[in-house]
Order: structure tokens, then sequence, then C-alpha cells
């Protein structure tokens, strides 16, 4: 596990990162490689593939499951059908958590950063916060966000600390990953994961933090753009690839899609299980794809 901040009689933290994909290409793991390569010192990664529509179930293993850890959203989840869009978190709380990290990054595969990776998790390796995300936004900012109508959270808590954000890149504390899963017990809270998280960050008193400066975008459009880290419109190439498309230095990008341009979907027929395949006995999860 990768540790950073060592001054004396300051207990090293470490700092873990999930690079969740659901598609496995020699694209996708070359920009898993360069993020590895310029990073691994700051951030001990591991490359989780989930190819299906639910999140794993790793009862197998003896490791986290989502429908122990978050029943409640978990039935929701279920009863919409599938984990896309809404409850990414089912996934990504038990394997942070399964971690045992301080911190874990959370890095979907179609995001790419304009610089040298290392550079950006440099930047917050002593930053606290206990979610660190993008475009972190109260009703009144981004009145239409799509996601508005099915949020909901416990009397307790204030419309007015009503939060969503965007997070196809963040990291969670461990101890909020942990108040996140007591939180969520409660069937009061519903909705988007971009709703859920952030708020009930804000609302437990746990730090929430934006990651500005390292993007743009433009939280009143439904897409978030114009910007670099947006919804829509699709790039088609990563940095590595095809750096003179990156027209801002030094910011996330998203979303890229290695593969045919034009097309919402890979296209390229199911892929070989799914994450569980990465998680061995005790789900220790895999460096290398």
């Amino acid at each position: 596990m990768t540790q950073v901040g060592h001054e004396s009689g300051i207990p090293a933290r470490t700092s873990a990162g999930l690079f969740l994909t659901h598609f496995n290409s020699g694209r996708v793991r070359v920009h898993f490689g360069r993020l590895v390569r310029e990073s691994g010192a700051l951030v001990d990664w591991h490359f989780v593939l989930n190819a299906g529509e639910l999140p794993p179930s790793h009862r197998r293993t003896g490791a986290l499951n989502a429908a122990d850890l978050l029943p409640v959203r978990y039935a929701a989840m279920r009863a919409q059908g599938r984990m896309i869009p809404g409850f990414l978190d089912l996934m990504t709380i038990p394997l942070a958590l399964e971690l045992d990290a301080d911190f874990v990054w959370v890095m979907e595969f179609d995001v790419d950063w304009s610089g040298d990776w290392g550079e950006l998790f440099a930047r917050y390796a002593d930053c606290d916060a206990d979610l660190l995300v993008s475009t972190i936004c109260s009703v009144e900012q981004c009145p239409d966000w799509q996601h508005w109508s099915g949020a909901a959270a416990p009397p307790s808590v204030d419309r007015a600390l009503f939060r969503r954000c965007f997070t196809p890149l963040y990291r969670v504390s461990r101890a909020f990953a942990l108040r996140y899963v007591e939180l969520m017990a409660d069937e009061r809270w519903r909705g988007h994961s971009e709703f859920t998280l952030p708020t009930s960050a804000l609302a437990s008193g746990s730090s929430l933090v934006d990651l500005a400066g390292v993007y743009e975008n433009n939280p009143g459009d439904s897409s978030l753009s114009p910007g670099t880290l947006v919804w829509r419109p699709v790039r088609w190439s990563y940095f590595h690839e095809q750096p003179a498309e990156f027209a801002i230095a030094d910011r996330l990008y998203h979303p890229i899609k290695p593969w045919q341009p034009g097309r919402e979907t890979p296209g390229t027929g199911p892929q070989r299980s799914g994450a569980r395949r990465l998680i061995a006995a005790r789900a220790r999860l895999r460096r290398d794809p």
C-alpha cells in the first residue's frame, strides 16, 4: 500500500486506487499502465473489470458484499434492474473498504489527464478531505440536474444541504466510507450516488472538497459542456495517443471512449467474467490487468 505523509510524529497515510472498467482492451490497458507508471508511487492502483449490469458478488471469496453492506440501496438497484445509472457506489464503497486504505481514489477508464498523473495526485497527497470530487453544486446552482427528482434524505437533512457532484474521478476516506454505510441503512436516503455521496458527507459533518482547478465544465448545462470534464461530447483518443487534441494542459478530461468513433458502446461482444475474477482469496484486487 502506498504511503504519504512522513512528518515526524505523524503516521503515514495509505492511499489506494480503483480503476474501473467494463471494457478490457489493449488501449485501456496501456492507459492504465501510464496511470500506474506516473502515479504508482503515490497511489496503489487496482484494475477492476465488471462487464455486467450488477455489482459483483464477493460471497465466494469472503469479501465485503454490496447486498450486505448497503442493503437498502442494493434493493433499490435491483428494483431498477441494473447498477447504471445511479448505483455505482454499490461497487466502489465495498471495494474501497476491502482495500483497507486511509484514502481510496475511484477512477473510471474514460477519464484522462493532460499532463503527468503523478503531478495531479501529488497536489492532494496532504489533503485530508473525506470526499474529494468535482462539480459540487446545490439545487439552486444547477436546478435542472435530471436526478434531483429522485433525491431524498431524512427530514433532519435540510434541503439547503442537498448537493450533486460528478464522479468519473473522486477520492473517499475510509472513515467516510464506513460512515456512508451507516447512513445509507436509513431507507429515507434515496437517489443517484452523485447525490447521496456529497449530501451525506455534508450532512454528517464530513469534509467535502471540490477538485477545483484541475477541470473545467458548465454545471448549468445538462451535459456539463463546454469544458474538459463533461458528460458529452465524447472524445475518441487518450492523451498519450493524441496529445494535440487536449487543448488545455494539466486538466482532467472525460469522456474518452477508446473504440470506434461514433459508437456509444464498444460493440465487441461480452467480456470475460466480471470484477470478481480480478479478486483472489480475501478479495485482493489485482494490480495488473
